[in-house]
C-alpha cells in the first residue's frame, strides 16, 4: 500500500531507548585493543501497537556525542557505576546503510576482562542506547502502523550477554572461510555470511515479536531466527524480557533471580510480577515524580495542551505529550492508545463519562485563564491594597493611627495601658460566577484554538468585572465613594479630603497634597501622608501627562515641583474631569480588595450535574472590594 507520512501522535517521548545486536570477534585488533562493530541496521521491531524502525543515514542520526568522545562502551547499559565503563566508542559512521563504529577497551580491570571475553568469543552481543526526537508514520501492515525514527541520537553502546540482532555485529576480517551466522529474515532462511548480510537493506529486516512493558523500553532488535538456532532465539528473548522488566521497575535483583530459567518461565514470572506490582494496594500513594502517579500524568497532559494552545514552553514531563490532539488525550486519560483508523466519536463519548478527561478539560481551561489573568494589571490594584479573607464572614479593619501613643516609662518601671480602637469598617466576600460549555462537537473537531479562546475570554471577563466593581464602589454617591461607618461618604468635607473645585495644575495639586499631609489619626496625631498616585479619567489623561512630564524649565515661573513626582493612573470608568490623589496603598490604604485565601482569583470548576452534551464549566470568583479609611486620599471635582 502507498506510504503515509504524518507526525506520530503516540511517541515514546525522549526517553533513552536501546536495541541489541549480535557480534563476532574476528575484527579484534590486539595492538590497539579495539574491535570494529556494526552497531545497528535500523531493523524493524514490533511493539504492542505498531512496528518501529530506525532510519540509518547521516541526516537522521545525531552523532555529536560520538564526535565529542562522549559515547562510552558500557556493561549492559549500566550508566550508574564507574566500573561499568568498559571503554570508548569512536569513528562512528554510516556505511552501506549500517551504523558502524570502533570499540576501544579501557585499561581497567573491567575493560580488560571484557576485552578477553570478546576476543575468546564469550561475549558476543552489542546494544545501542539512543533517544528519538522525531517519528513519522510510514505505512500500515497487518493493521499495525509502521513508525520510523527520522531523527535520533546515539547515546551509548553496551556489551550484553545474549545476541539479539545478527544483522549488526562486530565486523569480521576476511580470514579464509567466512564466519556464518543465522539470518533473521525468515524462520527457515538459510544461514548467510557477514558480507552477505552487510549488503541487505534495513527495510528488508523482519518484524520482531518482542513487546515492551513500558514506554521506557530497552528496545531489542531480535527478529525471528532459523529453527536450528532456537536456543539463541530463546536466550535473546529472555534477555529482552529481562530488559523490559528492569525498565518497568522490577529491578536488577529480579533480573538476576531469573538465571537458569527457561524462556516460558521467565515470561510467566515477568507477567506475574508486573501484574502483582500493578494491582498491589498503594495506600493512596504513588511515585511522587513519575507518570505512574495519576496526578502527575493528569498534570502533564493538562500542561501539554495548555502550553500548545498558549504557545508557551511545556514542563519536562509534559513535553512528550505536546503533539497529542484532544482525542489523543481523551484516549490516554482512559489508559488507552488511539490508533490509525480510530473512532474519535467513541473515544470522546466514553472519555466524557470515565477517566480523568473531564478533569483535564477543567484543568486546561483553568490554566489558560490564569495565565491571562495573572499577567494583567487592572488599574484598581494600583490604588487599592489587597487583603484576602479566610472565610465568608464579615471582617473588621483597623483605622489609621489607632495604636495608642507611647508614653514615658515611670521611675518605678510602670508602663501605662492603652487600648486599640477597632474600626467599624467591614469587608465581606461575595461569590460571583458564570457557566460555559465545551461541546462534544468542539472536542471531536480537535478545536484546540477554542480552548485558548475560552480561557482568554474568561480571564478578560473576570478582569473587567473586578475593575468595574471596584470603580462602581469608589465612584458611588456621585463620585464621592461609599459611606463609611460614620455615615459619611469616603470623600466628604467632614473628612477634610473633598476640596473646592480646581483645575489640574500646580496650585490645585499643591492644596490636595497639603490636605493629605495634615490628616490626623483618631488620637489627633499628624500623619503626614505623602501623595503617590494621581487618578484621572480619559478627559484629563493628556493634561495629566503634560503636568507630570519631566521638562527643564527656561524660567522660574515655569518650574513644576510635581514633575516626575506622582504616578499617573488613568481609568475609563471616570467620565468627568475630577481627579484624586492617593497614598501608597501598602502604607495608607483607602480601599481594599481581595479573594478567598484558599482560592485567590477565579477558578474553573466542572459542573458534574449538567445535562450538556460535553463538559459544562463554571467560572467562580470569591471577591470583595471595601472602603477601609478616608485619610489616604483626596478628591477634587475638577474644572
Amino acid at each position: 500500500m502507498p506510504k503515509k507520512t504524518e507526525q506520530k501522535r503516540f511517541q515514546p517521548g525522549n526517553q533513552s531507548l536501546s536495541r541489541a545486536a549480535d557480534l563476532t570477534p574476528s575484527s579484534y585488533d590486539e595492538g590497539s585493543r579495539s574491535v570494529e562493530a556494526i552497531l545497528s541496521t535500523g531493523s524493524r521491531v514490533r511493539r504492542w501497537y505498531d512496528f518501529e524502525e530506525l532510519e540509518i543515514s547521516d541526516a537522521a542520526i545525531d552523532l555529536s556525542r560520538a564526535a565529542g568522545g562522549q559515547v562510552k562502551l558500557l556493561d549492559h547499559h549500566n550508566q550508574f557505576e564507574r566500573n561499568a565503563i568498559l571503554g570508548t566508542v569512536s569513528d562512528v559512521r554510516v556505511e552501506n546503510g549500517q551504523l558502524v563504529g570502533l570499540l576501544t577497551f579501557a585499561d581497567s580491570d573491567a575493560g580488560r576482562e571484557a576485552e578477553g571475553q570478546v576476543q575468546r568469543g564469550e561475549l558476543s552481543s552489542v546494544s545501542i542506547g539512543y533517544k528519538v526526537d522525531s517519528w513519522e508514520r510510514t505505512g500500515v501492515e497487518d493493521d499495525r502502523e509502521i513508525w520510523t525514527a527520522r531523527k535520533w541520537e546515539l547515546l551509548e553502546v553496551s556489551l550484553v550477554s545474549v545476541p539479539a540482532d545478527p544483522s549488526a555485529n562486530i565486523r569480521s576480517l576476511p580470514q579464509g572461510e567466512p564466519i556464518e551466522t543465522p539470518e533473521n529474515e525468515d524462520g527457515d532462511m538459510p544461514k548467510q555470511t557477514d558480507n552477505q548480510r552487510a549488503g541487505q537493506s534495513a527495510n528488508q529486516d523482519p518484524v520482531n515479536g518482542g513487546d515492551p512493558a513500558t514506554d521506557v523500553a530497552t528496545r531489542g532488535a531480535q527478529n525471528e531466527p532459523a529453527a536450528p538456532v532456537q536456543s539463541e532465539r530463546s536466550a535473546a528473548t529472555i534477555d529482552y524480557i529481562c530488559g523490559q522488566a528492569e525498565a518497568s521497575g522490577l529491578g536488577m535483583d529480579w533480573v538476576r533471580s531469573m538465571g537458569g530459567r527457561s524462556e516460558q518461565e521467565v515470561r510467566d514470572a515477568a507477567l506475574n510480577a508486573l501484574q502483582a506490582r500493578t494491582s498491589a494496594p498503594t495506600n493512596g500513594t504513588h511515585n511522587e515524580s513519575t507518570l505512574d502517579n495519576p496526578a502527575n500524568m493528569r498534570g502533564a497532559l493538562i500542561d501539554a495542551l495548555a502550553s500548545r494552545a498558549a504557545g508557551s514552553q511545556p514542563s519536562d514531563q509534559a513535553r512528550q505529550f505536546t503533539s497529542y490532539s484532544i482525542v489523543d488525550v481523551a484516549a490516554t486519560s482512559m489508559g488507552e492508545r488511539a490508533t490509525f483508523g480510530r473512532n474519535d466519536v467513541d473515544i470522546i463519548q466514553r472519555a466524557l463519562t470515565t477517566g480523568d478527561f473531564p478533569l483535564i478539560l477543567e484543568g486546561v481551561n483553568h490554566q489558560l485563564m490564569r495565565r491571562e489573568y495573572d499577567r494583567a494589571a487592572p488599574t484598581y490594584r494600583e490604588i487599592m491594597r489587597r487583603s484576602d479573607l479566610q472565610d465568608f464572614k464579615a471582617s473588621s479593619s483597623y483605622s489609621l493611627g489607632d495604636f495608642p501613643t507611647l508614653k514615658q516609662v515611670t521611675e518605678k518601671g510602670e508602663i501605662d495601658f492603652g487600648g486599640i480602637s477597632e474600626g467599624k469598617e467591614t469587608s465581606q466576600l461575595k461569590t460571583f460566577g458564570r457557566r460555559v460549555s465545551i461541546t462534544r462537537q468542539m472536542l471531536i473537531n480537535d478545536n484546540l484554538g477554542a480552548f485558548a479562546d475560552i480561557g482568554r475570554r474568561a480571564a478578560q471577563a473576570v478582569l473587567l468585572f473586578e475593575n468595574g466593581l471596584a470603580y462602581k464602589i469608589l465612584l458611588s454617591n456621585g463620585g464621592n465613594g461609599p459611606k463609611l461607618s460614620d455615615g459619611k461618604a469616603l470623600f466628604d468635607d467632614a473628612h477634610k479630603n473633598l476640596l473646592a473645585a480646581a483645575a489640574l495644575g500646580v496650585d490645585g495639586v499643591s492644596a490636595a497634597r497639603k490636605a493629605m499631609r495634615q490628616q490626623e489619626s483618631l488620637d489627633k496625631q499628624r500623619l503626614s501622608i505623602p501623595a503617590k498616585k494621581l487618578l484621572v479619567g480619559p478627559d484629563l489623561e493628556t493634561k495629566a501627562e503634560m503636568f507630570l512630564a519631566q521638562v527643564t524649565p527656561t524660567k522660574q515661573a515655569d518650574f513644576n515641583p510635581f514633575s516626575g513626582k506622582l504616578e499617573l493612573v488613568v481609568e475609563s470608568e471616570i467620565i468627568d474631569k475630577s481627579w484624586r490623589l492617593f497614598a501608597n496603598p501598602e502604607m495608607y490604604d483607602v480601599m481594599t480588595y481581595g479573594y478567598l485565601r484558599q482560592n485567590p482569583g477565579p477558578i474553573f470548576m466542572r459542573n458534574q450535574s449538567s445535562p450538556v452534551d460535553g463538559v459544562e464549566l463554571v467560572v467562580v470568583l470569591d471577591f470583595h472590594v471595601s472602603a477601609s479609611d478616608f485619610r489616604g486620599a483626596v478628591k477634587n471635582p475638577g474644572q
